[in-house]
């Protein structure tokens, strides 16, 4: 569930921006909640919080996807395509990237380094007409979405 609210913010593509900031806030919301919960289990347990929750790695990602979301629905700084970030388009990505190393073995730097050189290309061409000028949510927007998402979170937890 909670990691679901966390992809489904960024990868989902028939949604509108305010759900999509919801869903996000909902995820940072139900891994933290997780989180003590199971800080709480493992302690009557007498074990460590990783047995009865998600991996630390996997929970920082997760949270860096729903901030990343956040932040961007909140700047509305940069064309943002999201159409384009389904997980069919990000594996090909990736294996475009991949295909550029004789092994297809890349570390993460080389990752880095590959996604750099070809997002420096992609500048050059234009935004096809999908990737709308990114608009800034309202505070007012923000706070409500915010007010549900709590709501939501503790109803469910409760």
């Amino acid at each position: 569930l909670v990691g679901a609210h966390a992809q489904a913010a960024l990868l989902h593509s028939s949604k509108d921006l305010l759900w999509r900031v919801e869903t996000a806030m909902c995820g940072l919301l139900l891994l933290d909640l997780g989180h003590m919960m199971a800080k709480r289990l493992a302690q009557k347990r007498g074990c460590k919080t990783r047995d009865v929750f998600i991996d630390t790695t996997t929970m920082k990602t997760l949270k860096d996807i729903c901030g990343s979301v956040i932040c961007c629905a909140w700047s509305g700084q940069a064309p943002l395509c999201w159409q384009k970030l389904t997980e069919r388009r990000l594996e090909c990505r990736f294996g475009h990237l991949r295909a550029a190393f004789g092994t297809s073995q890349m570390s993460i730097a080389d990752y880095w380094r590959a996604s750099l050189a070809l997002m420096r290309r992609e500048l050059t061409k234009d935004l096809p007409a999908q990737c709308s000028p990114a608009t800034a949510i309202s505070e007012a927007d923000f706070v409500s979405c915010a007010d549900r998402s709590w709501t939501a979170c503790r109803n469910l937890m409760a």
